[in-house]
C-alpha cells in the first residue's frame, strides 16, 4: 500500500476503535516515536497500522459482505481502466472462470498483481492509478484469454484467421468467439433438455462441429439462416430427419 492509503486506513482504525485524539497520539508515539502520520516514513506507517490491527482493528473491503462488483461500485474512478477491470471480472465469474464476483476477491487479485510491480501492492481496485490500472487490466485480459484458449483447444476449435491467413489474437475477437459459442451451447442444451431430436453437423468454413435440432417426420424440412459462431460467416441451413445441408450465403 502507498503512504496515502496507509494514512487513510490508520484514520479509519482510529474511528473504529473509538480512540480520542489524546489516546490516538499516544499510540502513534508508542509505536514509532511520532505523533503525526504525515511526518512518518512508509515503514513507520506500516508499523502503526500493524499496531492498530493488533489492537483489534479489522479492515473491511466492502460495506456489504459478498457485495457484487459493479463497474461503477466505487463512484468516480481514478483511472478509466478500473471500470473495465470490474466488468471483465464479472464476465469471468459468469463464465465460471472465477469463483466469486465480489469486490474483495477482485481486490485480492489486484493486490497480487500490483505487488509484483511495486513490491508493496495496492489493496483496492478503486485506488489504482492510471499506470497500475493499465497493467492490472492487461494482466487480467491475458489470464482470461489463456483460460478461453485452453477450453477452445480442448474442444478442438480453431480460431478464425484474418485476410492474411493469420490467427486472430485480439482480446475482443477471441472473447467474442467464446461468448457466441457459449450462447449456442446454452441453446443446444435447452433443446436436449426438451428431448428434441438432434443431428450432428459442422460449418464448412472452419469445421466447427455442433448438433442441431431436426424434425422426426420424414415429410418435414426445416430451413433457416445461421451464422458460424467462430468465423461469423452466414449459411442457409436445410435440415431433414436424416441430414443437415449448409449452403454459403453470398
Amino acid at each position: 500500500m502507498t503512504k496515502p492509503q496507509l494514512i487513510r486506513l490508520i484514520h479509519i482504525a482510529k474511528s473504529k476503535l473509538s480512540l480520542d485524539d489524546e489516546t490516538y497520539r499516544a499510540k502513534l508515539q508508542a509505536a514509532v516515536g511520532k505523533t503525526s502520520c504525515t511526518a512518518m516514513t512508509h515503514g513507520e506507517l506500516q508499523t502503526v497500522y500493524q499496531s492498530f490491527q493488533d489492537a483489534g482493528f479489522k479492515r473491511q473491503f466492502s460495506k456489504k459482505k459478498g457485495a457484487h462488483v459493479s463497474p461503477n461500485s466505487q463512484g468516480k474512478n481514478k483511472a478509466p481502466e478500473i471500470a473495465k477491470i470490474r466488468a471483465i471480472w464479472l464476465t469471468m465469474h459468469e463464465q465460471w472462470f472465477v469463483t466469486r464476483p465480489d469486490e474483495s476477491s477482485l481486490n485480492a487479485y489486484v493486490m497480487r498483481q500490483t505487488k509484483r510491480l511495486n513490491g508493496v501492492g495496492v489493496a483496492e481496485v478503486g485506488w489504482l492509478n492510471s499506470y497500475l490500472a493499465y497493467k492490472v487490466l492487461e494482466a487480467l485480459k491475458a489470464w482470461h484469454l489463456r483460460l478461453i484458449k485452453g477450453i477452445l483447444k480442448t474442444r478442438r476449435i480453431v480460431l478464425p484467421t484474418n485476410r492474411n491467413g493469420d490467427e486472430v489474437r485480439s482480446y475482443d475477437a477471441i472473447t467474442g468467439v467464446y461468448e457466441r459459442i457459449r450462447q449456442l451451447d446454452e441453446y443446444l442444451n435447452n433443446c436436449r433438455a426438451r428431448g428434441d431430436f438432434m443431428l450432428a453437423s459442422s460449418f464448412p468454413c472452419c469445421g466447427f462441429r455442433f448438433e442441431t435440432p431436426a424434425p422426426t417426420d420424414r415429410a418435414e424440412t426445416w430451413d433457416s439462416l445461421v451464422g458460424c459462431p467462430v468465423c461469423r460467416k452466414q449459411f442457409m441451413r436445410i435440415v431433414t430427419c436424416h441430414s443437415v445441408i449448409m449452403r454459403a450465403v453470398r
